[in-house]
């Protein structure tokens, strides 16, 4: 396992910033690769860069190398050969985003690749991206060109070598990075993932009334027309039965009680009943005529109260009989 590569030409070493976590992870390291954006490495690749040239300008790529000819697979006791590889794949090598900066400026800070993914996905043509082969092993390996050279020196760090894999087969490997990483806490014992309540909406908080509430506000009152009753109940004053001493008349026809063309013809006006305070009072018509006795009226209507007969039907009245 090699933490340092040093150039026995230039005199350049590279180590990593972050060793201690790539530490954790060998010999079985995992990276799973993805078919719709690519997966970040994690560990992240940052480098530490010493021997530039402060004055000279550098860049810094990277690129996967396959180890060797072999697809593993994961059984109980780790990964093992199963068959013969693929076909390797050309070489992708990325350079950094800074592009070309002073020796000075490389060494001041650590070279982080972090935003590079991979994945298995043949058409992902992002910049960022790099296409591996999932059931091989890889090693990362970072290179410094100085500018107006044509060759660039290679560094290798055997700790950075992984197995490119579709998920996770070494669940130790799974729960080391999810420890490990800060942004795999939704993967966590007590993060989103694991909860048993996720999906539960939380209620929202009611957002400040803008005007006062209903009980407090001003009720208006709509007044209503009312309407007129299409029937109309009429009251009247009890009439005493007839004492049996008392025979009622034979029938008559019906005699029509007009205008008198002479005074022999002329007859008294009928008596109306007195009216009661609890009473309606109504506009009889001036003229009549007696269809029945058994105490049953039925009105003919004339001068203009046909309207005044629609409201006010079969009205019962008493009426009396004179000698």
């Amino acid at each position: 396992m090699t933490t340092t590569a040093t150039s026995t030409v230039s005199g350049i070493s590279v180590s990593l910033s972050n060793q201690e976590q790539w530490e954790k992870f060998y010999p079985h390291t995992e990276m799973v690769v993805t078919r719709k954006s690519g997966r970040l490495l994690f560990p992240h690749l940052k480098y530490i860069l010493k021997g530039l040239d402060e004055e000279t300008e550098y860049s810094v790529f990277l690129h996967f190398e396959r180890i060797d000819n072999w697809k593993y697979k994961f059984l109980s006791r780790g990964w093992d050969k199963w068959t013969e590889g693929n076909e390797k794949l050309p070489i992708d090598m990325k350079q950094h985003k800074d592009e070309w900066k002073c020796g000075r400026d490389w060494m001041k800070d650590p070279v982080s690749f972090d935003y590079i993914k991979i994945t298995n996905n043949p058409e992902a043509k992002k910049e960022n991206s790099v296409l591996l082969q999932s059931m091989h092993r890889y090693l990362p390996v970072i290179s410094i060109q100085k500018k107006g050279d044509t060759e660039k020196g290679e560094f290798r760090l055997g700790i950075t070598e992984f197995m490119a894999v579709t998920t996770y087969q070494n669940n130790a490997i799974a729960s080391l990075k999810v420890e490990l990483n800060q942004h795999a806490s939704g993967f966590r014992q007590t993060g989103g993932h694991n909860n048993k309540k996720r999906g539960i909406k939380r209620p929202a908080e009611a957002p400040p009334l803008s005007s006062p509430p209903l009980a407090a506000r001003p009720v208006t009152l709509l007044r209503v027309p009312p309407t007129v009753p299409r029937t109309v109940q009429l009251q009247y004053p009890s009439v005493r039965p007839v004492p049996q001493w008392i025979q009622p008349l034979p029938p008559i026809e019906s005699i029509p009680i007009g205008r008198p063309e002479n005074k022999e013809n002329q007859m008294e006006q009928p008596v109306y009943p007195l009216v009661t305070s609890n009473m309606v009072s109504l506009n009889y018509p001036q003229f009549m005529d007696l269809d029945s006795i058994n105490n049953e009226v039925s009105w003919e209507m004339s001068n203009g109260m046909e309207q005044w007969k629609n409201e006010v039907e079969n009205v019962m009245i008493p009426h009396y009989w004179f000698n």
